[in-house]
């Protein structure tokens, strides 16, 4: 069966850690099929690594399992996430709300 995935937000706090963590934890808000899930704990380099090497395309790869096991309504067995490797320069630090561009894919469906 296929969903719809929509990615509505995803930021972190660029001020945590004292001097900023290089790869914080970023909230990610999306919706599967027109239902918005909670806010969702994705670490940067998850979303990073994949845009790296592999682009918007792998970034939706990346989220779609992500955005359906967020859903209450949803059961296992959920896709397994894909891992990437690349190597990710440190997130950007100072600011209270950091957008993560990267994971502002297009809508897909999957």
């Amino acid at each position: 069966m296929s969903h719809v995935f929509t990615v509505l937000s995803c930021g972190y706090d660029g001020t945590t850690g004292g001097s900023g963590d290089p790869n914080p934890i970023c909230w990610l808000q999306g919706t599967v099929d027109g239902v918005q899930t909670n806010h969702i704990a994705v670490y940067y380099d998850t979303i990073m690594q994949a845009s790296l090497v592999g682009g918007p395309s792998a970034v939706q790869n990346v989220l779609a399992p992500i955005l359906l096991s967020a859903l209450r309504f949803a059961t296992p067995p959920f896709p397994q996430v894909p891992a990437y490797s690349a190597a990710v320069p440190p997130a950007s630090q100072g600011s209270k709300s950091v957008s993560v561009a990267a994971a502002l894919v297009p809508q897909w469906t999957q």
